[in-house]
């Protein structure tokens, strides 16, 4: 197998199938001929890389890791912590004090849990 094809099969492999944007449809009935597909392929190609539809929570509002560890210390001692969120603050505690290298955390600003 060569890189090229290495690289499209594990692209194909990790990118699900929910993450796809949608392709308009080819109806099947169109190819009728070796000559027709040779020629479709020659307009459209193969997916080199297929895109990806984002998901909608990318446009939420962020807020950085010190606020909402401050929101939700505030939020602790008001009673209003709930219990389930104590692990979440965390492991973004842990992240605020030793951060990833290679990424950045930004939890929303209306759901911490997201």
């Amino acid at each position: 197998m060569s890189k090229a094809g290495l690289k499209l099969f594990e692209m194909e492999t990790v990118l699900s199938l929910e993450m796809r944007k949608l392709k308009k449809k080819l109806d099947p009935s169109y190819i009728r001929s070796e000559k027709v597909l040779v020629a479709l392929f020659a307009n459209r190609g193969y997916d080199e890389k297929p895109e990806v539809a984002l998901p909608s929570r990318l446009n939420y509002k962020v807020t950085g890791t010190e606020s909402a560890l401050k929101k939700k210390i505030q939020e602790s001692k008001s009673g209003r912590f709930l219990e389930k969120d104590k692990r979440l603050l965390e492991e973004l505690k842990s992240l605020h004090c030793d951060p990833h290298p290679f990424c950045t955390v930004l939890p929303s600003e209306s759901d911490f849990s997201k």
